[in-house]
């Protein structure tokens, strides 16, 4: 395989961007315990604003598993 056909390989569709953007702040939400705003919360792990976390959970529709 050449560098090109490699490089070619790494990208990411839209929609699996947007799967894996919702994977990982679905993993970051577990790993905090849906802590979302604060020191040691998820818009800080994921350097994100607050406010747009919380846009971005009720985009998702991410929900907290019991």
């Amino acid at each position: 395989m050449n560098a090109n056909a490699s490089a070619l390989q790494a990208i990411r569709s839209e929609p699996q961007m947007t799967q894996l953007i919702k994977e990982n702040t679905q993993a970051a939400l577990d790993a905090c315990n849906w802590k979302i705003y604060g020191t040691g919360g998820v818009a800080e792990l994921l350097e994100l604003k607050p406010t747009t976390l919380v846009s971005r959970i009720n985009k998702m529709g991410l929900k907290k598993s019991n």
